[in-house]
């Protein structure tokens, strides 16, 4: 990411139809290990990383953590599939 970027912007940012989509790629579970012996760590979200994304949600965008192409391409299905089918986004609306 670029030296002056706001923390916690996902990796990669889509926008499509309208529908704004964050996702953040992540190291999948392995058993490999390093060239100093010790086991790849799989990588997980920090704090900042989880506040961005339901900053995204809470603005009826999409916020996915993936860990392959297949997870990634999944997830855009999910995202094509909604908007095919018009579901209704969350109301976020105090009553």
């Amino acid at each position: 990411m670029p030296k002056y970027s706001a923390r916690g912007v996902p990796d990669i940012l889509i926008l499509w139809r309208g529908v704004f989509i964050g996702m953040e790629v992540k190291r999948p579970k392995s058993d490999l290990r390093e060239p100093n012996g010790r086991r790849v760590r799989q990588g997980n979200i920090s704090a900042y990383q989880d506040a961005f994304g339901a900053r995204i949600i809470f603005n009826d965008g999409e916020y996915f953590v993936v860990r392959s192409v297949q997870e990634a391409e999944h997830a855009l299905a999910k995202v094509a599939i909604k908007k095919a089918f018009n579901i209704p986004k969350p109301d976020h609306a105090k009553s």
